[in-house]
């Protein structure tokens, strides 16, 4: 067995971490790293570690199963006029900045859903539908799963209603 530093030929060797890499050294090398023996996986390199199984994850599955309608904005500002309140009184209702309040009215933010729910709440307007599963399994008639093509399909007709 050969050292991995110096090359010199011998019985022994150990397992070294040298600058962040993993070595099979001889004794006098040995001393320019630190010795493990059975090192915990957070100390050996990303290279060096055993490659875990990855599971299987269905991102269908993690679907949202409601989403924001495509006129939010105005729905939220038509609402909020017609109580006669200011963006600034709306987000204090709602404990926002006037400036969120200005951006989701003119589209440059999209409210996550915990916001859109708030405002559903204190306007009384609905902001968040149910996904419309039938459209989405008619489209793909090939083999029932749902390609990005089949969910950029599905975006243009929603956009179209």
């Amino acid at each position: 067995m050969n050292c991995e530093m110096c090359g010199m030929e011998t019985k022994v060797l150990k397992k070294v971490l040298v600058e962040g890499t993993v070595l099979s050294l001889c004794p006098r090398c040995a001393r320019y790293g630190k010795e493990i023996s059975e090192t915990p996986k957070s100390e050996i390199p990303a290279p060096f570690r055993k490659p875990q199984q990855r599971q299987e994850v269905d991102i269908y599955s993690k679907m949202p199963e409601e989403e924001l309608v495509e006129d939010y904005n105005e729905r939220i500002r038509r609402a909020r006029e017609a109580r006669g309140w200011s963006q600034e009184e709306l987000g204090k209702r709602i404990n926002e900045k006037k400036s969120i309040i200005a951006k989701i009215e003119t589209k440059e933010f999209r409210p996550p859903d915990a916001l859109a729910k708030k405002l559903e709440v204190t306007l009384n307007i609905k902001l968040l539908e149910k996904v419309n599963e039938n459209v989405a399994l008619k489209s793909s008639s090939r083999d029932k799963t749902l390609t990005l093509g089949d969910m950029i399909v599905i975006k243009e007709e929603k956009k179209k209603r």
